[in-house]
């Protein structure tokens, strides 16, 4: 059971007739300039109640199958469920004032369902000898019951059924929710490669070094309803491991794809997006004593900026940059012990 506090409209003063009275602006007038008397009015404590279960059924199998000594092929199934977010299903609901540009009625969807998810994935792993692992896997993640937010001309039907008091009066305001969208999907592959330079042809000095290379690329398909705010369809990284009895340390190149973030209204399947970047990171410990080592972490070490553009269909390509954030490079010392 789910309770909350629900935002009502009983803040402005109205005629006998019911009517809201308006100041020679045309604004509504509060009942009161004290901030208490408009919160007591505003809030019912407990206001909505409501009850909500499912139940399901969630299996996960696992197998793997030694080709040779060396190369292992391996399967996994898993179905799991998404549960939405507090926010999304605590019941409540909030009404501008009216003499805003673009009134509005946002109220919390608590029939919104959890998502289901079935998950395929399949990987081949070849282990070398004497240290290192080149992988390649791929998945299918077949979701349903996924969710987005909507905006939609408020209806006599919706207002009532989502228990707005006195509904007439924001007809075709817009009207705020989140829904359950349908069915989607994503699918990809992902690579792993991680190898020591001992080699017998090298000098010795090389075997304390390793290299390293990993790389995801996926697509997602949906009905263009749903957020899947953050999602990323390339990432990447490459980089070289020194380690020795008394100092490890590693250079490593990112690279991150474009990155799908806040849904927006102006254009059909309009997002804001933070572009593809690379960026620099490196870490170094060295120890001191048995107990006591000193390190410095850097992050985007030749603080590469990070560009955020806003663009849907149709949307010409000059006026995409929405801005260009550079936090600089960030660096992290220390002294750390271990008893």
């Amino acid at each position: 059971m789910k309770a909350c506090s629900t935002i009502r409209t009983t803040t402005y003063q109205k005629d006998a007739n019911g009517n809201y009275i308006l100041n020679p602006a045309g604004q509504r007038i509060r009942i009161s300039t004290d901030p208490v008397v408009i919160a007591q009015a505003q809030y019912t404590k407990r206001g909505t109640k409501v009850t909500k279960s499912y139940h399901g059924f969630y299996p996960s199998l696992d197998a793997s199958y030694s080709i040779t000594p060396n190369l292992i092929l391996r399967g996994a199934y898993a179905r799991s469920i998404g549960r939405q977010d507090l926010p999304f299903i605590i019941p409540g609901s909030t009404i501008t004032d009216a003499s805003v540009a673009s009134p509005r009625v946002t109220v919390i969807n608590t029939a919104l369902k959890p998502m289901q998810t079935n998950s395929y994935d399949v990987a081949l792993e070849y282990y070398f000898e004497p240290i290192g692992l080149a992988s390649v896997s791929f998945y299918y993640k077949d979701m349903s019951d996924a969710s987005g937010a909507a905006i939609v001309p408020a209806t006599l039907e919706l207002l009532q059924e989502y228990g707005i008091t006195d509904p007439e009066q924001y007809l075709g305001w817009d009207f705020a929710y989140r829904q359950n969208i349908g069915d989607a999907r994503i699918q990809g592959v992902e690579v792993d490669f991680r190898r020591s330079l001992k080699f017998s042809f090298l000098p010795t000095w090389t075997s304390n070094f390793s290299v390293f290379a990993n790389g995801s690329k996926s697509d997602l398909k949906d009905n263009g309803l749903g957020d899947f705010n953050g999602y990323i369809s390339e990432q990447g990284s490459v980089g070289l491991i020194f380690e020795s009895r008394r100092f490890s340390g590693n250079v490593k190149l990112n690279y991150r794809g474009r990155q799908r973030l806040g849904a927006q209204t102006f254009a059909p399947d309009a997002y804001d997006y933070y572009m593809p970047r690379r960026y620099v990171d490196i870490n170094a410990n060295l120890r001191l004593t048995r107990h006591l080592s000193l390190f410095v972490n850097g992050r985007n070490v030749f603080n590469e900026a990070q560009y955020n553009d806003r663009y849907g269909q149709g949307s010409p390509s000059y006026n995409a940059v929405r801005k260009i954030e550079r936090f600089g490079a960030q660096f992290t010392f220390g002294v750390k012990g271990t008893y």
